[in-house]
């Protein structure tokens, strides 16, 4: 999608967002039905239930992050079309002087909300860990619940991600991720990028954070990786 059609969606879209009386009376059935064609373009599950590897490109934080050192990714486990759930690694390497160390726990994920244009959607994230073998259950599927999050769609597409953290009492401007489908790339799709910027650069003490995906190793080559969780 061009740069001019991405702004028009995404000004559109927090424009239909911010007024919560849509559709009223003031604006037409005409109005109303190209906003919400509009909106239809945005759908975080083309990279929540990607089969690719998600990778975190951007973050949006109060303080510099050596982001040269680390890299943040996603594998995608299986999709539960009962309950409408994606299941995925999320693994996060940190790389020294002599070794890659990889970290990793599962999650799943759910797409809610987004039913009327004043309704933005969410991604809720729950982060897992196995009871396999630790309790007397047959099932290797089988987790307990580590805690539960929830992110606001900023925007997406097939490309990108673009999810605004929650907002806590001590952070007075809201922080955001940009996460990517596309393998080794050294920046974000440019469209995701741009709209990334209008939407999450905060204030002038909020730090941009690009990750470089390119310097991400290999599945089969971790060293000192640890078990999924």
């Amino acid at each position: 999608m061009a740069i001019s059609g991405v702004v028009i969606v995404w000004m559109l879209a927090k424009m239909a967002a911010s007024e919560k009386e849509l559709p009223t009376d003031k604006v037409d059935a005409q109005t109303a039905q190209m906003l919400n064609g509009l909106l239809k373009r945005i759908d975080p599950w083309k990279v929540v239930n990607s089969s690719q590897m998600v990778y975190l490109a951007k973050a949006s934080w109060e303080n510099s992050v050596f982001s040269n050192n680390y890299c943040v990714r996603s594998k995608y486990l299986w999709y539960d079309a009962e309950n409408k759930t994606t299941y995925r690694t999320l693994e996060v390497s940190a790389k020294d002087t002599s070794a890659t160390n990889t970290r990793s726990l599962n999650m799943s994920l759910q797409v809610e909300g987004g039913k009327e244009l004043h309704d933005p959607e969410e991604v809720v994230v729950r982060f897992l860990h196995t009871v396999h073998n630790l309790l007397p259950n047959k099932n290797a599927n089988d987790c307990v619940d580590l805690g539960q999050y929830a992110f606001t769609v900023m925007y997406a597409d097939n490309r990108c991600l673009i999810l605004e953290n929650p907002v806590t009492k001590t952070k007075e401007y809201s922080s955001c991720t940009m996460w990517v489908t596309e393998k080794k790339q050294t920046r974000p799709p440019l469209c995701c990028d741009f709209i990334f910027f209008l939407l999450c650069r905060g204030s002038k003490d909020t730090k941009l954070t690009t990750f470089d995906n390119t310097k991400c190793p290999d599945s089969n080559t971790d060293s000192n990786a640890s078990g999924q969780s």
